[in-house]
């Protein structure tokens, strides 16, 4: 007989099927691409079937930040901030097509006032940022959050330069190497962030909810 309670059972039990369905959706995030025929579908590039699955995930952070964020109290801020900065992702990851799209426009017209809507949602209120780093401290989502960003903005730009790959390689490399180490590992880590959304966003609307059912009561 266990000396387990059945709340830590049930913990545990969630736990194990939480870290299965976050194992298994990253595999799926960068094994399901590849399943594509090349000559169907173009896998890399601004118009490939990975670069879109990027933007899938940013969108959805983004709108799962801006949606929790009515529930969030006094955290509020933070959420649409980061739902502002999921935003900023997306654009920059479909960079090249918005700009064929919005021509003469550039990207970076859009990017610097979102920039400065986050860097004031993040200064204003300093208390707001302080309880959100005590909200997240004790939450496995800030550890995915911040793999994803440290995926993005430190092994992306080693792992997907070329010079680490001549490095290595010599007379051997490819130059396709980079390019697809670099697509698959900012796949990786939108898919992160993704997750760090989902992880942000449950707590507080689940709290939120949880209080109109008292207050109806």
């Amino acid at each position: 007989m266990s000396d387990l309670p059945k709340d830590a059972k049930r913990g545990r039990l969630g736990f194990l099927l939480g870290l299965l369905l976050i194992v298994g959706g990253a595999y799926l995030a960068i094994a399901l691409p590849a399943q594509f025929a090349p000559s169907s579908y173009t896998l890399l590039g601004e118009d490939g079937v990975v670069e879109f699955l990027q933007l899938i995930f940013l969108v959805l952070s983004a709108a799962l930040f801006f949606a929790a964020a009515p529930h969030a109290g006094r955290i509020k801020p933070i959420f649409q901030a980061l739902g502002f900065g999921a935003v900023a992702g997306a654009i920059g990851e479909y960079a090249v097509p918005l700009e064929d799209l919005l021509s003469p426009m550039k990207t970076e017209w859009l990017l610097w006032p979102i920039f400065v809507v986050i860097a004031y949602l993040f200064f204003s209120d300093t208390k707001a940022f302080s309880r959100f780093w005590g909200y997240a401290s004790r939450r496995p989502a800030a550890g995915f959050m911040f793999a994803g960003l440290i995926i993005a903005y430190v092994f992306v730009e080693l792992f997907g330069s070329s010079w680490f790959w001549q490095k290595h390689l010599g007379t051997g490399f490819d130059p396709r190497i980079p390019k697809v180490v670099d697509a698959y590992l900012e796949l990786l880590a939108c898919y992160f962030i993704f997750v760090a959304s989902i992880g942000f966003a449950l707590p507080v609307t689940g709290r939120a909810n949880v209080q109109k059912a008292r207050e109806k009561a």
